[in-house]
Parts: C-alpha cells; structure tokens; sequence
C-alpha cells in the first residue's frame, strides 16, 4: 500500500506508451506527493546486483546492510509509484520513501525522480533520458 496525494498527482499514459504521473495541478516546491509503505522484505546482493534481479523495478529500497537490501515491493503501480526517472527531476525522494516537490511544478508536468540519489543498488541499465545517458 502507497499514500498518494491524489489532490496534485493524476496518473496518465505517456507519449512512449509507457504508465506515468503528472501533476494534477500547480505543487508548490517541498508539497508532499506521497509515501511509500508496505511490508518491509530481505533481498540477497550478490556483486553489487540484486539476485532476484527481476525485482528492481518493484522496489523501493530501504537499507542495504552487507550483502542484503531491505525495501517494499510494490504490488501496485499506481500514483507516485509510476513516478519515472530523469537525469533532470523535479521530485525529490526524502529517506527512501517520502515523495515530494523538489521544486514548483506546473499542473500536466510529468513527474520525475532521479533513481540514482533513490537507489542504494543500482540496476546496471543506461537511463532513457537526452544523451549523455547517465547508469540506474
């Protein structure tokens, strides 16, 4: 289960076919987006890398302690869990799990996070953003 502030964020499909999330109306910088929350799970790291690798794009992560990475898994993409990357966002990610405004946001504008100040393991794929592309 995720708390979405339904109130500013709307979910859409976006030109790429892809699931995302805007905002709904204009966010003043540091408006609470949301929070994620579920049942906290222990996943193995073998060199840096998820063994269950299929599990990344779920998952919000916590903690890493050694070779093990505390996190939710999302059973349900929906409101600020369809938040998308880019090198350039406009949300910000508040101890692993509190969404918010990282600056003003203008309503229809696509909400995005950077997974690399999220992420605590990184996935090892190239992003989809303007060249240069950065490593999620």
């Amino acid at each position: 289960m995720t708390y979405t502030n339904w109130n500013l964020v709307a979910e859409v499909t976006l030109p790429n076919g892809n699931r995302g999330a805007i905002a709904k109306a204009d966010i003043p910088s540091g408006a609470l987006l949301g929070v994620f929350q579920g049942e906290l799970e222990r996943l193995e790291l073998r060199e840096n890398r998820l063994v269950e690798a299929e599990k990344h794009i779920n998952l919000v992560q916590i903690v890493r302690d050694g070779d093990y990475l505390f996190g939710f898994i999302r059973n349900e993409r929906a409101g600020i869990g369809l938040i998308n990357h880019s090198c350039k966002p406009n949300v910000r990610i508040e101890n692993q799990i509190v969404v918010v405004a990282g600056r003003a946001i203008s309503a229809g504008e696509h909400l995005t996070a950077d997974y690399r100040r999220w992420d605590l393991v990184p996935e090892g794929v190239p992003c989809w953003c303007e060249p240069p592309m950065c490593m999620l």
